[in-house]
């Protein structure tokens, strides 16, 4: 992501796990230990990605909010990235609706976080349908892009012997990819 970066690409990391954990914070943080969250959601805030897209907004708030969902947030700085967010340019989504709503013509940078912790199934929205509006705010980059795309929850399921949500999780990647290798195809670069 950061060579990327350096060639003037735009980024852009999805997961259906919380962006602070493990395979998006291997593209956009420097720590000692995967369970530093609160640590790699500042250091993904403060790496520049233009579109994040996945779970874990407890990561992104204090302790004594609970933004868009139940639970209150794990920072203990007492800062809230998400508002930082907004501060920086990205516009904010934390719902299938709003992130329907964002029209990917003009939006540059856009957070959204869709869970407190992991997304839960039904993963609304989708990972194909957040790839899609990725690929539509990225690919205005006449420099490319690099986009990353995880389904993080095929892991859990596996751990867990859990057949159906691994195979739905495998569908839901495939279809994700899908819309990838179609964009790709389309490209003479």
């Amino acid at each position: 992501l950061e060579e990327a970066q350096i060639r003037g690409m735009s980024t852009g990391l999805i997961t259906n796990v919380q962006m602070a954990h493990a395979t998006p914070a291997a593209f956009a943080a420097h720590v000692e230990n995967r369970d530093m969250m609160t640590e790699i959601a500042e250091q993904i805030l403060a790496s520049g990605v233009d579109v994040l897209l996945g779970g874990g907004e407890d990561d992104f708030i204090p302790l004594s909010e609970n933004g868009c969902y139940a639970q209150n947030g794990h920072r203990t700085d007492g800062r809230n990235l998400l508002n930082e967010a907004i501060d920086l340019g990205y516009t904010y989504v934390c719902d299938e609706s709003t992130f329907n709503n964002v029209d990917p013509s003009v939006t540059q940078r856009l957070i959204g976080l869709f869970a407190d912790e992991g997304m839960p199934r039904p993963y609304s929205p989708t990972l194909e349908e957040m790839t899609r509006k990725a690929i539509a705010i990225l690919s205005k980059n006449p420099d490319g892009f690099f986009l990353m795309i995880e389904g993080g929850q095929i892991d859990w399921a596996s751990h867990s012997n859990d057949a159906e949500n691994v195979i739905s999780d495998v569908i839901d990647l495939d279809e994700a990819l899908a819309v990838a290798m179609a964009y790709a195809a389309d490209q003479s670069n």
